[in-house]
């Protein structure tokens, strides 16, 4: 079975490790009576052979010892098969003579279309599609095997290998359109995203309604497939066509999130069924991205389950959606929030976008002057969470300026807003804070470590109002600049 194998200067050959001088152990290994040196044995080869998908000169020397095994060996024949199916799709310097030892070993395969084993005929399929132009000479074997076929899997697999390997469009699409009407569902689908492959833009309803239908019928994970890089899935030909891809969402094709990626001018017809398929908070943030660059103002319905939810995380976030999009009511959708979660609503951090921040200071940012019944309830509970939000209502902020200072050092972009605002006598030497507009640093300020008794003599000890201070010339008083969430 393995006769030839040492005539083979192995040590000359490399694979993915270096010299290939274990491979023969290995291949002896996998033909061995014991079950586990061969499964240990092909896992060996799988790493060493096709190591990510890479192919070396050492492939190539084993591929006909691996076409023996599968043949004539003990062990799994449709591993070994995965094996040459893997080689002949590999990447690298060696590919083209690797391809092209697969396909020699191909025709004393050839029984193996027809095993017993459904598992060994698919991988048999994919391997003579694998080899691309080099098993042009088996088409005849793979339409002789469409007619006899009886599994729908592996039927699907042959129309989708024929159609990726026949050089003759009308041959290719007249067999495909008589399938479209096949009575297995997997074999339409596979038929339809044939024709679909090779259809031009914009894709034809009649096409995208019949791969809808193939799809409810029998939908399928195409992320992961065994095909040339001429094959297209079904979901990525329908992303090619706006139109198509939106109507495959409303078909359920979980094609939302793409979408918005691919089409950017269709992410306000998205929006519904991206709230839909989000399933926690982190999703409902995404919605909040996407919303944010829109005009917004419209209703969106679509947010009440999330709006309702028994999570607060998941209220939270679709609240904070609802601020993004700029619907009605959401600054009162924010006050309710705070009256009804508190706690949550201070705690949860949303980050859709380059800092953190709560639905609370995001509502002030987004609607300014009419965010005012948030800043209401900020000013009456404080918290250092929320207390960003009363940056821009300094009319607010004046008359909580007790509790701002005692929750200093959150507080003091707000007190900075105030404009050095007198405050309450303290205990210390120094009876008035000092104004950052009317005292300014010296003129000789280096840093805060290097001039700390500096500034000790300069503040600390201070007897009259800092306001008694001359202005320099030029100087201009702070603004509140509002943060971005």
């Amino acid at each position: 079975m393995l006769e030839g194998i040492d005539d083979i200067d192995w040590a000359a050959l490399e694979h993915a490790y270096g010299p290939a001088d274990d491979v023969p152990g290995l291949l002896r290994a996998a033909g061995s009576a014991d079950p586990r040196a061969r499964e240990a044995a092909l896992e060996e080869l799988f790493s060493s052979l096709c190591h990510q998908g890479s192919v070396y000169s050492a492939t190539a020397a084993a591929v006909p010892f691996l076409a023996r095994l599968a043949l004539d060996g003990p062990g799994d024949r449709r591993a070994l098969l995965e094996l040459l199916h893997g080689a002949a799709d590999g990447t690298g310097p060696a590919y083209r003579q690797v391809r092209r030892a697969v396909a020699g070993a191909l025709p004393a395969l050839l029984g193996l279309a027809a095993d017993k084993d459904r598992r060994v005929r698919r991988a048999m399929v994919w391997t003579v599609a694998a080899c691309q132009e080099a098993s042009l000479p088996l088409l005849p074997l793979l339409r002789a095997r469409l007619a006899e076929e009886d599994d729908a899997e592996v039927r699907a697999d042959l129309v989708t290998a024929l159609g990726l390997l026949d050089v003759s469009p009308d041959t290719r699409n007249a067999r495909n359109r008589a399938l479209l009407s096949a009575s297995e569902p997997p074999v339409r689908r596979a038929a339809v995203t044939d024709l679909l492959r090779t259809a031009p833009l914009p894709l034809p309803a009649g096409l995208v309604e019949s791969a809808l239908a193939a799809y409810e019928a029998a939908p399928g994970d195409d992320t992961d497939h065994p095909w040339p890089d001429s094959y297209r899935p079904l979901a990525d030909r329908l992303m090619d066509d706006p139109d198509a891809a939106l109507r495959a969402v409303a078909r359920g094709l979980p094609l939302a999130w793409e979408l918005t990626e691919v089409w950017r001018d269709r992410e306000r017809d998205v929006l519904p069924w991206l709230a839909a398929s989000a399933r926690d908070a982190e999703d409902l943030c995404r919605v909040a991205r996407v919303g944010a660059a829109l005009e917004g103002g419209a209703p969106a319905p679509w947010l009440e389950p999330h709006l309702r939810s028994g999570e607060p995380a998941v209220r939270i976030a679709a609240t904070h959606a609802a601020v993004r999009l700029r619907v009605p009511d959401a600054v009162g959708l924010v006050v309710r929030l705070m009256d009804e979660l508190p706690e949550e609503t201070a705690a949860l951090r949303l980050t859709p976008f380059t800092a953190p921040g709560t639905v609370v200071t995001a509502a002030v940012e987004v609607f300014g002057a009419a965010a005012e019944p948030v800043a209401r309830r900020v000013a009456a509970r404080p918290r250092t969470e929320w207390l960003d939000a009363l940056a821009r209502f300094p009319a607010l902020a004046a008359g909580r300026v007790e509790d701002l200072i005692r929750l200093l050092p959150a507080s003091a972009g707000v007190l900075a807003a105030l404009g050095g605002r007198r405050a309450p006598r303290r205990s210390g030497p120094c009876a008035y804070m000092p104004d950052p507009v009317t005292c300014p640093r010296p003129s000789h300020w280096r840093g805060r470590r290097a001039t700390r008794g500096l500034r000790r003599r300069r503040y600390g000890r201070c007897r009259t109002p800092c306001r008694a201070v001359r202005q320099p010339s030029g100087w201009r008083e702070n603004s509140a600049r509002p943060r971005r969430i």
